[in-house]
């Protein structure tokens, strides 16, 4: 059985646009008191202090994480620790309380502690960044969120004003100026030997704002050795001539440890040779990594696999002398290795391959706009397009679509439905619904810049045309993400959803990844089930299982074991109808019919819908039925008790519908099907006003519905009607959050 790709017509896209026309109100976020008047206020979910019953481990199986008192724990996270350094103290704590609050435990810190300045000593810590790392692990251990520390990012080895990146100070032979170091690192001694000093110092010194050093540190959950780095990636190629030739001679050294001496590699290799090759420098001229990404045979086929599998084993026995360094410095923390991408889908399993020496996986993973314009990868301008396709529409792009190691917990380290993005309101309530589903460990919001929605997401210095400013892209202070953080961080840290049977455990040898064959199912986005079919006709081309199957339940992949023993569950294929364009879970709880773009989840202390639902009509779920007319619109309806809806005496509903500011302005661009950014608006924001009635059934202990202001504080009492079975209630065109109270 393969899936095969077969393309429609270029129209498909322009099916989907959404230009919207509802009414629009105006959103109030007033600065918040976090006093206990607070009715949604999810801090309670955190421990009192992070780490105060010891640190994260691993559970018995090493697929997830328990706290010190062996509880299970999952981790609804963002990025954003690094705003710190704009942040006075106050304003730090109002930050940290203010996640906490939307139900965060856990920040991740990325930066880099490499020095700055030129003349300066290439082992120096860059003590700034150091004390901002213990400053923020402080802040948010006092409200319960743990702490991740990402030290080093090869994209931050940038210039500041006349100061090179690397200034000669370092000695780094060649690399000297304004290059960032990708990849070098792996093969690099001195830059390897100077982050070894960094991190020393960082944990090994004692936090001035807690007095314990960061290695007994238990509010640190995780070290994450480096960002987005890798020699299967394309900038690999970038290395610079002198480093590369000695990466050249290690490989020359490596193929004769491997065949015994050159003559028998070359012969392996059915004497491929290429014109740098030098048997008399003792070097092996290296393919640029596209050439591993395309279909090969005969001898180049099999030398590329060889230098695959070289530079993952490079990268591994880096991973494991970093490793092993931590844990020589004293450090407790789990590790992650990296989240980095391959340069093609089937070097995914030789990286993660790479990666599994330590103790846990990661990925970094948006759901992208294809943003497109000049500054386009920090700001969005007037002038800039975008797609407006819903991830509903496109379920083989959800990010968290990946093929799980086996015996490790995964992460998604970065990630979101970033600006510019109509649809984003669907982000958290995807996650939250098909993380619980396959049972993936945290999902990391990318990137928050203090307390609460921002109240200027614009660089102020960049005035454009007719006075608007650059919009910033990677925000996750907005409407559309944060304020759709309660309900659906509450269900999937406290596990309402169940999590599924595998549907596929793919047994791998070592051998099959570095020749990169075609694996059970893929993760890239080139397999696309919007314009794909999936057939019975047995081909050479295509994956067992369509990308689909990620929404039916956990995929995993064991590495360095017999193929034989690979399972692909019986039922799967019938939880998926491509003719109807609809995906079940096999829990039965999450259907996603991305025909019409419409999610629900329906289990019994969660349910709700999200999508395009003016078109819908009425849907109807265990215990409640919704009707709306917004074009678009996302609804949570969850137990704060942990008892089942229908049995809960407090139920907290959530609406998200289309958010943008003031003034934004767009309009279609008929032949790109993309549309074109007119005018970037000004706070506050506004949101499509919301168009919905939900019935409930049979829900006696609930009888009375109370709105919120959007900082979770009651607002006033709203009315019901009952009904026979339960009771209607029409949600106020302005809410975000409605609790449901029984009166006594």
């Amino acid at each position: 059985m393969k899936f095969l790709p077969v393309l429609l017509s270029p129209f498909f896209l322009a099916c989907f646009i959404h230009l919207s026309v509802a009414q629009t109100i105006e959103l109030e976020f007033p600065p918040d008191p976090y006093s206990e008047d607070a009715w949604l206020d999810l801090r309670y979910l955190n421990e009192d202090i992070a780490g105060e019953n010891g640190f994260i481990k691993l559970s018995d199986d090493g697929r997830s994480f328990v706290n010190g008192n062996g509880e299970p724990v999952r981790f609804w996270a963002v990025n954003g620790a690094s705003s710190a350094r704009n942040l006075d103290d106050d304003e730090l704590a109002a930050y940290a309380r203010s996640l906490a609050k939307m139900g965060v435990n856990m920040v991740r810190f990325h930066g880099s502690l490499h020095p700055r300045g030129e003349g300066s000593n290439i082992n120096d810590v860059n003590m700034e960044v150091a004390d901002q790392i213990w400053r923020t692990v402080a802040a948010f251990k006092k409200e319960g969120i743990y702490s991740v520390i990402s030290p080093f990012w090869a994209g931050m080895v940038t210039p500041s004003g006349d100061t090179p990146a690397i200034p000669e100070s370092w000695k780094l032979g060649e690399y000297a100026g304004n290059d960032s170091p990708w990849g070098v690192m792996y093969f690099s001694d001195r830059l390897k030997e100077a982050y070894k000093e960094w991190v020393k110092y960082l944990y090994t010194t004692e936090n001035p704002y807690t007095g314990i050093p960061l290695k007994d540190e238990p509010a640190v959950a995780l070290i994450q050795i480096k960002n987005e780095d890798g020699l299967l990636f394309y900038t690999v190629d970038n290395i610079k001539p002198r480093l590369r030739q000695e990466m050249e001679k290690t490989f020359f050294s490596w193929a004769e440890e491997k065949y015994g001496n050159i003559d028998l590699a070359c012969k392996a290799w059915d004497n491929n040779v290429l014109s740098n090759d030098s048997r008399q420098d003792g070097r092996l001229e290296l393919y640029i990594i596209w050439e591993a990404t395309q279909p090969q045979s005969g001898g180049k086929a099999a030398r590329l696999t060889d230098q695959v599998q070289f530079y993952a084993e490079r990268q591994r026995e880096f991973y494991t002398e970093i490793r092993d360094y931590y844990r020589e410095i004293g450090c407790s923390q789990l590790i992650n290795a990296n989240n980095w991408k391959p340069a093609g889908e089937m070097m995914i399993d030789a990286e993660r391959w790479s990666n599994a020496t330590v103790d846990v996986m990661a990925v970094n993973r948006y759901y992208d706009p294809q943003h497109q314009g000049e500054f386009s990868a920090w700001r969005i301008d007037p002038g800039h397009t975008y797609n407006p396709v819903s991830v509903l529409h496109q379920p083989h792009l959800l990010p968290i679509n990946v093929r799980q190691v086996d015996d490790m917990p995964f992460l998604v380290t970065e990630s979101g439905w970033n600006s510019p993005q109509k649809y984003q309101a669907e982000g958290p309530f995807l996650v939250s619904a098909y993380m619980s589903l396959t049972g993936m460990d945290g999902f990391f919001w990318f990137n928050h810049t203090g307390p609460g929605i921002d109240p200027d997401p614009y660089f102020p210095w960049w005035q454009l045309e007719g006075g608007q400013l650059a919009m910033t892209r990677w925000n996750a202070s907005i409407p559309g993400k944060f304020s759709m953080y309660p309900a659906n961080a509450l269900l999937y840290r406290k596990g309402y959803i169940k999590e599924g049977e595998p549907v596929i455990v793919e047994y791998r040898t070592l051998d099959a990844i570095f020749r990169r064959d075609v694996p059970v199912i893929a993760e890239e986005s080139g397999f696309d089930p919007n314009r794909d079919f999936w057939t019975t006709e047995e081909a050479d081309a295509g994956t067992l299982m369509p990308p689909l199957a990620f929404l039916t339940g956990p995929v995993r992949v064991v590495y360095g074991s017999d193929p034989s023993e690979t399972y692909v569950s019986e039922g799967a294929a019938s939880l998926i109808n491509i003719r109807e364009g609809t995906v079940t879970s096999n829990t039965g709880e999450l259907h996603w019919d991305y025909r019409n773009g419409i999610s629900t989840m329906d289990s019994p202390k969660s349910q709700g819908v999200a999508g395009f639902l003016s078109e819908a009509g009425e849907i109807s779920l265990s215990d409640i039925t919704v009707r709306s007319g917004n074009e678009y619109a996302v609804l949570n309806v969850v137990s704060m008790d942990n008892r089942p809806v229908r049995d809960s005496e407090k139920v907290l509903i959530q609406i998200g519908t289309v958010y943008e500011p003031t003034g934004w302005k767009e309009h279609a661009d008929p032949e790109s099907n993309r549309l074109v950014i007119e005018n970037t608006g000004t706070m506050p924001w506004r949101g499509d006003a919301v168009s919905m009635t939900i019935r409930f059934k049979n829900s006696p202990r609930v009888n009375s519905a109370f709105l919120l202001d959007n900082n979770g504080y009651l607002k006033e009492e709203i009315p019901v009607t009952l009904i026979d079975d339960g009771f209607l209630l029409t949600v106020p065109e302005h809410a975000l959050y409605v609790i449901l109270k029984g009166l006594k």
